[in-house]
């Protein structure tokens, strides 16, 4: 079958190499299921060897470079099942690049969040001081009424209040 033109979906080929790369991890996901031991093949650096995967899944190096890499659908399912395993996915550097984005993405809106609480607390303090200097006057006011009353109810008189002056 010639190529699939854009828009036309996949080749015949490219549908074959899906398959062979979804029954492989199927096969891989099982055994991990049961030992929790990664089994997809890595590299030194951790990263997962789509090469030697290739191999194991029965496929040929030119579908390796013409239909893996290029079909976003099966790098999905590498990726989906080496992250699952602890493995760094098909252009991890591309992945950590959306992980740096979203770790930044979450690092501002936690700064901005922090910012909206200190804004807030500071707001809260204020309103405690003024609060706690009207409660004060308020008690001493009380205690200058109490003191007037303690002084009536031993004197009969009325203690000058005001600018009362009789």
């Amino acid at each position: 079958m010639a190529r699939a033109k854009k828009g036309q979906g996949k080749t015949d080929a490219r549908l074959r190499v899906e398959q062979k790369v979804a029954s492989y991890l199927s096969k891989k996901h099982m055994e991990f299921e049961s030992t929790k031991a990664p089994n997809l093949p890595a590299n030194k650096e951790g990263g997962i060897n789509v090469s030697v995967l290739c191999k194991e899944a029965g496929l040929s190096p030119s579908d390796k470079n013409n239909h893996v890499y290029k079909d976003p659908d099966i790098v999905h399912e590498i990726n989906r099942h080496a992250v699952a395993q602890g493995i760094s996915p098909i252009d991890s550097s591309s992945f950590k690049k959306v992980l740096n984005a979203e770790t930044s993405r979450m690092v501002s809106m936690s700064a901005k969040r922090a910012k909206e609480s200190q804004d807030q607390l500071v707001e809260l303090q204020s309103t405690n001081e003024h609060l706690l200097m009207e409660n004060a006057r308020l008690k001493a006011e009380i205690e200058s009424l109490k003191s007037q009353q303690d002084a009536f109810f031993e004197s009969g008189q009325l203690p000058y209040f005001y600018g009362d002056e009789s």
